[in-house]
């Protein structure tokens, strides 16, 4: 009986909110910034200053990320080139199976695309690498499931098995389970210290989720605060009208979580489950009304990238 009035609540809850603002709100900075003209690579251009809708074509990757993306569709389209060829994953051993690339591909699409990624922006002062990243946490089970399809796989490592070292593909090509132990090993030791593998999945990130499905790294760590924009690389205005509509987006998915927790939290009574019952209708209406006032702002053309200024 719990169970079934705390799933009740929270899908109430998730669908007025996500369905009725996620298309309205699909705006905020981007923490991470990366101009691959840096690495001979300038025809994939730059990180975008703002998380906005992307056309992405079909077949393309990184098409989860279609209502709210820091990349482009041109970086999608490439994860495996932005550094060149030397740097080339994929091919430089010779291929990989799609089973095992796409793991990589979702892991670009998450750094590349996701504007969750920044709230773990290594530096303050985005004139040390705006582009780098530090301890990011992410599911273990993902971690688990990705050394599983990729142990046997050739990839070439470097002398501190990072991505970002040099190799000789005629001499640095094993396996991915002879240089990586375990999940955790490989997702805290290929990219460095970008990621860390997190046993507490609730407060961990994923790097899949299906096209046409709501984001669920917004619903993750909503307490760690993204960190200044950087001066240079985010353009005032636009930047601003997109924090104040993230800021409400990211209070809305706060309540959404405080309401996950305290369902998961709650254990028997059914004067506790038609509580929270009811608590959730409540909020999903509430919800449903902050995407109808998001929508509404957007059509009467205020603010800039479609969402309001406040």
């Amino acid at each position: 009986m719990l169970h079934d009035a705390s799933a009740f609540a929270l899908s109430a809850a998730l669908l007025a909110l996500l369905g009725g603002s996620a298309e309205a709100v699909g705006c905020n900075t981007c923490h991470l910034n990366n101009d691959y003209g840096e690495y001979g690579q300038g025809g994939f251009g730059a990180t975008k200053e703002t998380s906005t809708p992307t056309d992405f074509p079909s077949g393309s990757k990184c098409s989860q990320y279609k209502s709210a993306s820091c990349c482009t569709v041109e970086v999608a389209n490439n994860l495996n080139l932005l550094y060149g060829e030397k740097y080339n994953w994929k091919d430089r051993c010779g291929g990989m199976s799609d089973r095992c690339a796409q793991y990589f591909f979702d892991e670009g699409c998450f750094y590349e695309c996701d504007v969750n990624a920044g709230r773990f922006r290594r530096h303050a002062n985005c004139e040390e690498n705006a582009w780098e990243m530090y301890h990011a946490p992410v599911q273990a089970s993902y971690c688990d499931s990705f050394y599983e399809a990729c142990k046997n796989e050739l990839y070439c490592h470097s002398d501190d098995r990072s991505a970002f070292g040099e190799c000789d593909p005629n001499t640095d090509c094993k396996p991915i389970g002879e240089i990586y132990a375990d999940g955790k090993d490989l997702c805290e030791t290929i990219w460095g210290d970008a990621f860390k593998y997190e046993t507490n999945e609730r407060d961990a990130f994923t790097f899949h989720f299906e096209p046409g499905q709501p984001n669920p790294n917004d619903l993750v760590l909503l307490d760690v605060s993204f960190p200044d924009a950087c001066e240079g690389i985010h353009n005032g205005s636009m930047v601003d009208d997109c924090v104040a509509s993230g800021l409400l987006q990211q209070n809305i998915m706060r309540a959404v979580r405080e309401l996950e927790v305290m369902m998961d939290d709650q254990s028997q009574g059914s004067s506790n489950a038609k509580d929270i019952a009811i608590a959730g209708l409540v909020f999903g209406l509430v919800g449903f009304m902050m995407g109808a006032f998001l929508i509404f702002m957007t059509q009467c053309g205020r603010g800039s990238k479609g969402v309001p200024s406040f």
